[in-house]
Formats: C-alpha cells, structure tokens, sequence
C-alpha cells in the first residue's frame, strides 16, 4: 500500500509541475525528461500512461528511443518483466497510431524477435497502421506458416500473431497478402480471428478473381475450391469476372470424380453454388451453357437441374435456349415413346424457362408438349409459355 500511495503522490508532483510551468511543446519535453530519469520500471510505466495520451508527433522519437532501450532488456525478475512488456506494447501501440514511419524497422525488429505472442501482435497491429508495406511478403509467409503448421498449444498467442498479420495485410492492400488471409479464413483458428480474415478479403484486394480461380482450379480440397468461390461471390470483382470463376468451378465440379460420399457432396454443393451465382449475375455468356446442359443430362439430383434450367434461362442467348429446347425434345420423345416423366416439377421448372426466354425457338417443342398426352397440370404450363413466345 506504501508504495501505491508513493507512486500517487510522484504523479501528482509531475502534474502540478505541468500545471505551474508547462505548456504545449514544453510538455511533450518535460514529459520525455521525466522517463529518462525514472529510476524503475513502474515509473517509466505510469509517466508512459501520461505520455500515450499526448497527440503532438514530437513525442516520436521519445517513444522510438524508448522501445530501442526496452528491447534491450534481458535478464529482469518476473515482476518487472511482466511491466516493461506493457511498456512495450503502449508504445509500439502508441506508435502505430501516430503512423511513425520511422520507427517500422524498430518494430519489425521486435516482431522477428520477441518470444511473447501478444507484443508480436501489437507490432504486427502498428506495422498496418503505419502502413509499412515493404514487409508484406514476410508477414504472409509469417501467416502461411502459422496457419499451415499450427500448433497444439498455445492457441490464444496464435490465435493474436495470426490476428495481428490479418490486420497488417489488409491495410497493406498486397495482393501477395491475400491467399495466406484466404487460408486463416479457413483455417482452425478462433471465430474472430477467421471473421476477420473474411472481412480483409473483400477490401485488401477489389479483383482478388485470377487467385481465386487458381485455388478453384488446383488446390486439391474441394472444402477450399468452395470458399474461394464464396469469397469471388462476396468480393469486389466485376460480374463478367466472377461468371468466369463460376464457370471454372462448375467446370470442376463435373470434371473431378467423387472418392467417396463426402466428396460426393462437396462437389454437388460447389456445382449448385457455381449456378447460383451464374444465375445471380444474369450475363449473356455462353460458356458456361456446354457445362450447364451437361448437369441436365449426368445429374441424378432434382435441385441441380432446376439451378441449370434457371441458369440457362437467365442467360438467354439462342444458344442456351437452344440447350433448353434440346432438353425438352428429350423429354417429349420420351413421353410419346410412353416414358412418363418421373417429377413433374421439372417439367414445369424446364417450360416456365423456356417462357421466360421469349425465344421463338422454343415454340415448336412447346407446342408438342402441350399436346404431348403430358398431365394436365404441363399442359398448362405449356400453353402459358406459348403465349409469352414472341412470334
């Protein structure tokens, strides 16, 4: 209690010292003295308390020559090494958030070679403050690493450098940084630490599409061909760029052969995901209509065929309405052949698109379904769609 009331009374003296005989730079100067002659941790502490609230950049390189001494310090019982790491952290905190460039390399020092996880991440956190983009690419490999050999123990401390390195590159706003904050999103750690990783993806890079079109095309989980077209669906890319990623993934997710019913599943959800956003994006390009067609052909699953109808349907061109056509003739030949069709939703998903389209190339087989002996509730459908048909 003694040396509480000590410590009280040694603040109180500064602040009636300020008050008498400082102002405005004078006390950015008064202030720095102050630190230099504290005689121990604990008041190098309390005058830092006063200095971090200071908004005058001429405190920089007070703080610079600070952090310079505290990382010199080895050797400290359990006490004072507990106080100078929060030292560290108000200053390298108090540094960030002045933008003091010239302090990033005393920074990055401490980063490489502090052992404690959590000023790590305080100098990872003021790196992006400071906007020190020339240490990008260590930061991802730094992240990369982290998120691809992770460790049992310690998971909070990872869980911060991991947070820390996420803050960094996106303020950076370096493509390099992108795929190793890609890989926290989907990485094992802790939920806000993957939310944030989320939200970095959309604004560190506005057209994140050719990275994320390699991952679709040649990272070997299906689980990560998936959130990468997630994130192409959530970024900033232009349509016609992220029809062209949906395209490569519906490309892959009838291209790969399921090992198991695991794997069966995955590349269902990454074809349907695929087709919700060519739908979505509503963009006549016909390379996706090939793919499409082929879904309503080798697909046994009733929901992936509607997708590809609404999808072909929402690109109207005289190609994929003709891809639609080709399917309902399928479907008429094999009703006149005395095939009834199994599901009668997709007969009426398959007219309603073709009504939709207003194509007149879809006349002719709307006209045999409607009098195709289809049950009454197509037949209607059928003369609904006739009607929309421009002649």
């Amino acid at each position: 209690m003694g040396r509480m009331i000590k410590r009280s009374l040694f603040i109180l003296l500064i602040v009636f010292v300020f008050s008498g005989l400082a102002f405005g730079d004078e006390v950015t100067e008064v202030w720095s003295r102050l630190y230099e002659k504290a005689i121990s941790y604990q008041q190098k502490y309390d005058i830092m308390l006063n200095i971090v609230e200071l908004q005058n950049r001429d405190i920089i390189p007070t703080l610079v020559k600070a952090l310079g001494e505290l990382t010199e310090i080895v050797n400290v019982n359990k006490k004072d090494a507990e106080i100078v790491k929060k030292l560290k952290i108000l200053t390298i905190r108090k540094l960030g958030d002045l933008k003091a460039a010239q302090a990033s390399d005393l920074i990055f020092d401490v980063v490489r070679n502090t052992k404690d996880p959590f000023v790590k991440s305080e100098a990872l956190i003021a790196l992006g403050k400071i906007g020190a983009k020339k240490y990008t690419e260590h930061i991802a490999v730094m992240l990369k690493n982290l998120t691809l050999y992770r460790g049992a123990e310690d998971i909070q401390g990872q869980d911060a450098i991991a947070y820390g390195c996420i803050y960094a590159l996106e303020r950076f706003r370096d493509p390099r940084g992108y795929l190793p904050v890609f890989l926290a999103a989907n990485g094992g750690y802790s939920r806000y630490v993957k939310d944030a990783a989320k939200k970095a993806l959309v604004n560190m890079v506005d057209d994140p599409s050719d990275i994320l079109e390699g991952i679709v095309k040649y990272e070997s989980s299906i689980k990560l061909k998936i959130a990468a077209l997630k994130a192409e669906d959530n970024s900033k890319a232009p349509a016609e760029n992220k029809i062209k990623v949906a395209t490569g993934a519906l490309d892959v997710g009838l291209t790969l052969k399921p090992q198991n019913v695991t794997e069966a599943t995955y590349l269902r959800d990454l074809r349907i995901y695929a087709m919700r956003m060519i739908l979505k994006y509503k963009i006549k390009d016909d390379n996706a209509v090939p793919l499409l067609e082929r879904v309503l052909y080798e697909s046994r699953d009733l929901s992936e065929k509607i997708y590809a109808i609404r999808s072909l349907s929402s690109i109207n061109t005289d190609k994929s309405v003709m891809a639609l056509v080709r399917y309902l003739s399928y479907h008429n030949d094999r009703m006149e052949s005395g095939i009834s069709p199994k599901d009668n939703r997709l007969l009426i998903e398959l007219i309603r698109g073709l009504g939709a389209t207003g194509n007149p190339k879809a006349y002719e087989e709307l006209l045999r379904a409607k009098y195709d002996n289809y049950p009454s509730v197509i037949v209607r459908e059928a003369e609904k769609a006739l009607k929309k048909i421009k002649k």
